[in-house]
């Protein structure tokens, strides 16, 4: 896989199921980006995650969201809105990672900002499949404004 962006990215992976966390867990770990994967376990822990590394001046951090939308306490949903309003957090590239295929959550989610959203299979497999196209692309095919090698701007 070329991971032209990994030096500097993160995997921020926003997911309250353990089973669901352990599943991804083990496709990065074959993709060979386990030590780049940094969980939270909510929508705030997320926000607060990311306002306390975009408050910290020499933080070199990159993060690549991967929001869950049914999250306890603060949810995907309000996460991504939150995090899209705010103007030092903006940028940072959000693909909604869930079981949810309902047409409304998938337009509210592009409407309030999300950069992409993939519906997670119960197939194994085809998880797998899709973790590996999502990260090639994001990692590997994409370039970032220099400006997005820290989300402080």
């Amino acid at each position: 896989m070329n991971t032209k962006n990994q030096l500097y990215t993160t995997l921020m992976v926003v997911e309250a199921c353990d089973e669901d966390f352990e599943a991804l867990s083990r496709v990065l770990l074959k993709l060979g980006l386990d030590s780049r994967v940094q969980r939270c376990r909510d929508g705030q822990e997320c926000l607060d995650e990311l306002r306390r590394k975009n408050a910290d001046i020499s933080s070199d951090y990159m993060p690549l969201i991967l929001l869950d939308l049914n999250l306890p306490g603060l949810d995907g949903r309000e996460a991504l809105r939150e995090i899209k309003a705010d103007p030092g957090l903006r940028d940072v590239p959000i693909t909604v990672l869930t079981t949810s295929s309902n047409v409304r959550d998938v337009e509210e989610c592009y409407a309030a900002g999300a950069n992409a959203y993939v519906i997670k299979s119960l197939d194994f497999n085809e998880f797998a499949n899709s973790i590996e196209a999502l990260t090639e692309f994001w990692l590997g095919s994409v370039t970032f404004p220099p400006y997005m090698s820290m989300v402080k701007q």
